[in-house]
């Protein structure tokens, strides 16, 4: 019950602190509607939160979050098609113009591999599975990710990318987000970093996660 009074409380907060909307930024969401240019796709891991980790305001980014940051096949038929739905109402209702894909240690190279399939034309794994995703994916960001179980060699090209790594992880002994970043071939006009966080590890990512490296990412 604490964790419920704590979210009650939470919102009396919010409507102490937002209520009275001095700078109109509330009534203009509720009046001109959505206007995201970017939706970001990420896992819906508690601990990676898009807006929190990108410093955006409400009304900034349209986000979609599942398990592990997936997007399935496009199928007509499939029972499956919530995130379909979301990236459809995205891309032609809202003109969203950037999609960022985010993820957290194994969904950390997940982003990565789903950035390589969006340009490929067939399923690496096998040749008569036809691929036609050619989302306008402009950026990739990985928090503490693996980057060796995919077996098979790819590059990326063009997009922007971001790593952060903790320097006391001890699920992922090095910082493999730069090893992704060694394999980019970008041109100049888009950008990478990888950040290394002094004291932060694996699966808790800030003090009130608690210091030790437990459990699973």
């Amino acid at each position: 019950m604490n964790e419920i009074k704590h979210l009650i409380d939470g919102f009396k907060q919010f409507q102490l602190d937002y209520q009275s909307d001095v700078d109109g930024k509330f009534s203009k969401l509720s009046q001109y509607g959505a206007h995201s240019k970017i939706l970001m796709i990420a896992c819906c891991d508690s601990r990676v939160d898009p807006a929190i980790i990108t410093h955006a305001e409400t009304g900034d980014l349209m986000v979609i979050r599942n398990m592990a940051n997936i997007v399935p096949p496009f199928q007509q038929d499939s029972a499956y098609q919530e995130t379909q739905a979301a990236i459809q109402f995205a891309v032609c209702y809202l003109n969203i113009e950037q999609i960022i894909v985010m993820g957290h240690s194994r969904g950390g190279e997940a982003v990565n591999i789903a950035s390589k399939f969006n340009e490929l034309k067939t399923f690496p794994d096998n040749g008569n599975v036809d691929l036609d995703y050619n989302f306008n994916i402009k950026g990739i960001v990985t928090i503490a990710p693996t980057d060796y179980r995919y077996f098979r060699n790819y590059d990326l090209k063009n997009v922007n990318y971001m790593s952060v790594q903790g320097s006391m992880d001890s699920d992922e002994d090095s910082f493999f987000g730069i090893r992704q970043a060694n394999r980019l071939e970008n041109s100049n006009s888009f950008s990478d970093f990888n950040i290394l966080i002094e004291g932060a590890n694996h699966s808790q990512f800030n003090t009130s996660w608690g210091k030790h490296d437990i459990g699973f990412p």
